[in-house]
């Protein structure tokens, strides 16, 4: 099972790094770099954070 390490990515991962694109307005696998990055400062998994954004609690570009 994966964890979002490797190429194979969830559905949810894939979904999310589009909606990230969009929100930072880069490419999707600058969304997905972008995505890893904030999986890592806070110690939380590549899912986790996909499901943050398809959740909409997590968003990128538009910082406060």
């Amino acid at each position: 099972m994966g964890n979002g390490s490797g190429f194979a990515h969830s559905v949810k991962v894939t979904q999310a790094s589009g909606m990230v694109s969009v929100q930072a307005g880069c490419s999707v696998d600058e969304a997905l770099a972008l995505m890893r990055d904030r999986a890592t400062v806070q110690g939380q998994t590549l899912d986790q954070i996909a499901e943050g954004v398809l959740d909409r609690r997590i968003r990128f570009g538009e910082e406060p």
